[in-house]
């Protein structure tokens, strides 16, 4: 009799933990369905504090947590989600989400394709992949999966919003705002979609109106530190310099750890002429992400400026003047970039079109000593030419084919069209025939640069040095291989 007592309250104990559990888990839900995200986050916090587990309550706290910029929390939680439940698509798709936040985008593409392959109605997960896969260059399968998701769902907001950002990518401007006006029209509430919306704007030199579609994504989400941080971009455009630094400033309350906003600030003082504080802001941009590019230029730049070290340079000697030097190749360089890991660059690398294969803009950080070797020389020449120290901001190499060849395009990026940093004239682009390829045929690959016109039939060995800002394009038509190297730079 005593056994069945104590059976019997085991059970009983079970079932009132059991119903607690469910009603913990069924408020927690309804606060979230009904918006109210910090009572629902308390919920789920006392349920998990609690030693309960529900794949769904895990997978849900993890989004919140990645919603307040706790992705470290939010990763945790959906691994735990997933550990419950292996087969839970949501799961898995949020995690994709998270993991692209980080920064991790091939584990963002794995664990995202783990949802879809779950279930292949996954409207969300393949919004999801798109966006993931514009961000690891994979342009054309990016589309693809956008396509599917609006083929889906058209009623999907953020598949359209997604497909807005990737004709932004492309430099379709008017696409992109077409696509993202879209996404705001099936969803009005959705600040990312105005603040993208800002971006699109300003593309097209629509600044009055990227301005009002930003204010309202900062109507819609006053915290949202990517829509101060376009809305200081935007207001420096229109020369609102000290209302730019505000809003770039709460870009970084916001996120602390914003280096992007530190670098926008460190270009707001230097504009107003405050070179120590945009020493200071720029230093801040680069400890926090010291592989930025852009970063490590404006570094160099302000230093220079603070020092009172700035080279003097007559800038008419490659204002628009083409240089032309000869540097014999190296077979073991040509064979060595065959051997490198190369991508389709129509799709890879905006201005080439057709038949291209070659590298990322890092060639020169390969450890290979033949690319050593050539790196040497090049900035060796380079600094010759302009009488300066050099900063690299892009190394490439490129194997051309029957068919291949680049759209008219200058080298000027959208920091060097900044009004009033004046960098523009300081970068250069190089260019280095390892292999000419075939000549006797209608179409050799001539390299028709302009303002002012010049054509300019290569031989193996030639380096072209040109200022960055001349439009210039090829089509080659041999059929045998062409190789070049290409090398963007500035002098500081």
């Amino acid at each position: 009799m005593t056994g069945f007592f104590k059976n019997n309250s085991k059970k009983k104990k079970n079932n009132i933990i059991n119903s607690s559990k469910q009603k913990i888990m069924a408020q927690a839900f309804q606060f979230h369905a009904k918006g109210n995200i910090s009572e629902a986050a308390k919920y789920y916090q006392y349920f998990i504090s609690q030693g309960f587990h529900d794949h769904r309550v895990f997978s849900n706290y993890g989004v919140i947590l990645r919603d307040l910029g706790k992705l470290n929390e939010a990763r945790s939680c959906l691994k735990k989600a997933i550990e419950i439940n292996p087969n839970y698509p949501i799961a898995y798709s949020n995690l994709g989400g998270i993991l692209r936040d980080l920064g991790k985008l091939n584990e963002a593409e794995l664990a995202t394709r783990q949802a879809i392959k779950l279930n292949p109605n996954n409207v969300e997960a393949y919004s999801n992949l798109g966006g993931i896969l514009r961000d690891l260059g994979k342009i054309k399968e990016a589309g693809s999966c956008l396509q599917k998701a609006i083929e889906i769902n058209p009623k999907y907001s953020q598949a359209h919003l997604n497909l807005g950002g990737l004709f932004r990518t492309l430099g379709k401007f008017k696409e992109a705002e077409l696509a993202t006006r879209q996404a705001i029209k099936l969803n009005p509430n959705k600040a990312e979609a105005y603040s993208n919306l800002g971006g699109i704007l300003r593309d097209l030199g629509k600044l009055k109106e990227a301005e009002l579609a930003t204010h309202q994504a900062i109507k819609l989400k006053p915290k949202y530190p990517q829509a101060h941080l376009n809305l200081g971009g935007i207001l420096r455009d229109l020369g609102k310099l000290k209302e730019a630094e505000l809003a770039t400033r709460q870009a970084i309350k916001l996120k602390p750890d914003f280096s992007d906003a530190f670098r926008d600030l460190s270009i707001c003082f230097y504009l107003l002429k405050d070179i120590n504080s945009a020493l200071e802001s720029i230093i801040n941009a680069t400890s926090l992400d010291n592989k930025n590019i852009i970063n490590k230029l404006l570094l160099h730049i302000f230093k220079t400026e603070t020092t009172n070290q700035q080279n003097k340079f007559n800038k008419k000697i490659l204002e628009s003047k083409t240089l032309i030097f000869n540097l014999p190749v190296d077979t073991k360089l040509v064979n060595t970039l065959y051997k490198i890991e190369s991508r389709d660059q129509e799709i890879y690398q905006g201005p080439t079109y057709g038949d291209a294969k070659g590298s990322d803009y890092k060639l020169f950080e390969n450890s290979n000593i033949s690319i050593k070797n050539v790196k040497e020389k090049l900035v060796k020449l380079a600094k010759d030419t302009t009488k300066s120290e050099i900063f690299i901001s892009e190394s490439f190499f490129t194997i051309f084919r029957s068919g291949g060849g680049l759209i008219s395009h200058d080298h000027l990026g959208s920091i060097d069209k900044i009004e009033g940093l004046n960098i523009a004239h300081k970068k250069f682009s190089l260019v280095y025939y390892l292999k000419v390829g075939d000549q006797n045929c209608e179409n050799p690959g001539i390299l028709k640069l302009e303002n002012p016109d010049q054509h300019i039939l290569p031989r193996n060995g030639l380096v072209i040095i040109f200022p960055a800002k001349r439009k210039h394009s090829v089509f080659y038509k041999g059929q045998k291989d062409r190789i070049i190297i290409g090398m963007n730079f500035y002098k500081i």
